[in-house]
């Protein structure tokens, strides 16, 4: 998702509990706080503006005015917010800290959802199918002149099997 359209967000949801999915039904507990918001170059070439997360003792609710003016704080310059892609980064006890990308933003009832999954990979499921299928499947035109051309060169001979009991 791109910083500004992030940023935008944020300044329209003042004060909004905000709550993180990081998997489908998964939500980080409410101790989260915002560690801190660096920059850094990512592997499409765009400059990433990294919101790390981190899980705290005392609970606290984070609300969307603390990343907000946490991203303000913490980039030095403002030029490269309107072109830049925010992503969060987060771990727990079952995974390491990870660089996660924003895949949707709900706002509903109250509550501002951070979801850092996609449940829309039917493009990369169509590839791995299309590679399967290339690498074991060879053509049907192939196969067929191929038996062809073996039953002709290699007949099967008749075989009859009595059963002298039958008789």
């Amino acid at each position: 998702m791109l910083t500004r359209d992030f940023i935008q967000l944020l300044q329209l949801t003042p004060k909004m509990p905000v709550k993180v999915e990081y998997l489908p039904g998964l939500y980080t507990p409410d101790s989260v706080f915002v560690e801190k918001v660096t920059t850094a170059d990512g592997d499409d070439g765009a400059v990433h503006i990294q919101v790390t997360l981190a899980e705290g003792p005392y609970r606290s609710n984070l609300v969307t005015n603390d990343i907000f003016d946490q991203i303000l704080q913490d980039i030095p310059d403002m030029a490269i917010l309107p072109s830049s892609i925010v992503t969060v980064i987060y771990g727990n006890a079952e995974f390491g800290n990870t660089e996660l990308d924003i895949n949707e933003i709900e706002v509903f009832q109250g509550n501002f959802t951070l979801k850092l999954y996609s449940t829309n990979n039917l493009i990369n499921a169509n590839r791995r199918k299309e590679k399967v299928r290339s690498k074991t499947v060879e053509p049907k035109s192939k196969r067929h002149f191929f038996s062809g051309l073996k039953n002709i060169l290699f007949p099967t001979p008749l075989v009859l099997r009595w059963n002298p009991a039958k008789l």
